[in-house]
């Protein structure tokens, strides 16, 4: 059989978070580990996992919060080479609980975790 020369992609897949407080009206911000600073939870989509279920995994490890996703804001596939791609899934989400205390502690997933206003978080 006469197959048509086809390229394999590595995929690099990322799933990001943006996570409105309803009752306060603040987003979500982790304090990276590495001196990486502050930004929306987020990370790599592990081996057989959906974007979705790493999105929640990522929210609950960097952050201590449990979210509900309320949809997909923006989906990024960007050819980074010849031989490599990145997906990137940008949700919006609720925390399950408003009243949730975001983590505290530092551990290998981040520094802390706060709700912020918008004008924090783009300082």
């Amino acid at each position: 059989e006469n197959m048509p020369n086809r390229t394999v992609f590595k995929s690099y897949n990322f799933s990001l978070i943006i996570c409105r407080n309803p009752k306060t009206g603040k987003y979500l911000a982790v304090n990276e580990t590495k001196d990486r600073g502050w930004w929306i939870p987020g990370g790599g989509v592990d081996a057989g996992e959906s974007f979705s279920a790493g999105a929640f995994r990522e929210c609950t490890e960097e952050a201590g919060i449990k979210i509900k996703l309320r949809g997909v804001l923006k989906v990024d596939y960007i050819l980074s080479g010849e031989s490599s791609a990145k997906m990137r899934v940008i949700y919006f989400a609720e925390p399950e609980n408003p009243d949730a205390i975001p983590k505290q502690e530092a551990d290998s997933e981040s520094l802390e975790a706060r709700w912020v206003t918008l004008e924090e978080f783009t300082q």
